[in-house]
């Protein structure tokens, strides 16, 4: 039985291969050993097909490597719509035993990242750092626009005050939550991906290298960073709100939208997800088909346009509420200037930026933007809708050295549409609503 991929060819794997080998002795230790991990992690993802597989005659040694790759991408390109899950249907013992190993994976994902994140900081960083600065949110004069995000602030605080009562010391009791609501975002953050990426079709490996590379960017992300609780329950919101749009529950992009909104102000692309996920390109009759006809081939369905409608409008005005809230805040400015044209000069000239952003993400999303007609049409509508003014909030506000700012489109966009765009996924001309 041979699998039909075209585009596989076994000597593309072999010199990945050897390069790994290569690099695992080149790099410093700290890198040479985390090759040194993927290159197990490969044996073991093999080790495993095999046993999984043991009987089938797809194992022989003209399809072996087709095979392994299939497994891990497990893709088919006959429809337009998303297709099924598995290219091999599991069994019961290999559904749970894969549900197990990504859970494991989330669990060990999870404490990783932020160990990681823990040792990159000074040991008594969290009360010396983080407390105080959720203490000025608290005392309104944080600055603009830390102030403004108040969801994780007073989230801590609650969590806090409740250590407190339970009988733990001052610096404990701020110490065990700061630490484990960071491990329970990761955790949830992990477990939110897994869905998500099962819902685009992704298989359980296809999820585990997904995770592996948002694992990646979190450990080249720590620059200038502290635990950052915003930006990560900000990525957590995005991914529910792909889940949620996924599954056709439009209406929870509304309660979504009204939370992130006193999370961090980049909240505000979640509306734009679900109204681009509306947008439908009609086919037209032969004699008026035309790539230029778009007003005839345009088509937005009422339901999520509305929906997207609604959410923006509550999003803007509880963001106008939260900001004529507050006393008018100092503006803090990042390193490279204030906002502008100086900040983006500055982001676009600095050659050491460009090296962090490229060992954040490598060439990650150069591939998804090459690729994107061949993507499914979800991420396709996420794309266009998030990463494109994400790109220009960050070079424009932020600085790119602190490539945590690129997290949230990352894991939503960039990690599942590079694993698809590597099979070379084709969606068809016109595909059904």
């Amino acid at each position: 039985m041979k699998i039909p991929n075209p585009h596989f060819h076994p000597i593309t794997f072999w010199t990945a291969a050897l390069l790994l080998i290569v690099l695992m002795f080149a790099l410093p230790q700290f890198l040479g050993t985390l090759v040194l991990l993927i290159l197990i992690t490969t044996a073991v993802l093999i080790g495993l097909t095999i046993f999984i597989y043991p009987r089938r005659e797809m194992l022989r040694r003209a399809d072996f490597w087709k095979t392994i790759y299939a497994e891990i991408f497990q893709r088919e390109n006959t429809t337009g719509r998303m297709p099924p899950v598995e290219r091999f249907p599991l069994s019961g013992s290999e559904r749970i035993f894969w549900i197990v190993t990504v859970l494991t994976a989330a669990i060990i994902g999870a404490y990783y990242t932020v160990h990681l994140q823990t040792a990159y900081f000074h040991p008594n960083f969290i009360m010396d750092w983080q407390h105080p600065m959720m203490q000025d949110v608290l005392n309104e004069n944080a600055g603009n626009p830390w102030q403004y995000r108040l969801f994780s602030n007073y989230l801590l605080d609650f969590l806090v005050h409740r250590a407190w009562d339970t009988g733990f010391d001052y610096q404990d009791g701020i110490e065990f939550v700061f630490l484990n609501v960071r491990y329970a975002q990761n955790f949830i953050i992990f477990l939110a991906m897994i869905v998500y990426y099962r819902l685009l079709r992704l298989s359980y490996p296809g999820v585990m290298l997904g995770m592996l590379l948002f694992v990646w960017a979190v450990s080249h992300s720590l620059i200038n960073s502290n635990y950052n609780y915003d930006t990560y329950f900000d990525l957590m919101f995005y991914l529910f709100a792909g889940i949620a749009i996924l599954r056709g529950w439009y209406w929870l992009i509304i309660p979504l939208s009204v939370i992130a909104v006193t999370n961090r102000e980049t909240g505000g692309l979640i509306p734009l997800m679900l109204f681009f996920e509306s947008i439908r390109f009609k086919p037209l009759p032969a004699p008026e088909e035309s790539a230029w006809n778009f007003k005839a081939r345009l088509h937005v369905e009422p339901l999520p346009a509305l929906t997207a409608g609604i959410a923006l409008v509550i999003f803007i005005i509880i963001y106008s509420i939260i900001h004529a809230s507050f006393p008018p805040q100092l503006y803090i400015g990042t390193l490279g200037g204030n906002p502008g044209w100086s900040l983006i000069k500055y982001n676009l000239t600095t050659r050491e930026n460009w090296e962090v952003i490229f060992r954040t993400m490598g060439i990650v999303p150069v591939i998804v933007f090459l690729s994107w007609r061949r993507l499914p049409r979800p991420l396709q509508s996420y794309l266009w809708a998030v990463v494109p003014l994400w790109i220009v909030a960050v070079f424009w506000g932020g600085n790119t050295l602190e490539t945590r700012l690129f997290l949230e489109p990352y894991v939503l966009v960039m990690i599942p549409g590079v694993i698809l765009a590597a099979v070379d996924f084709k969606p068809a001309t016109n595909p059904t609503v």
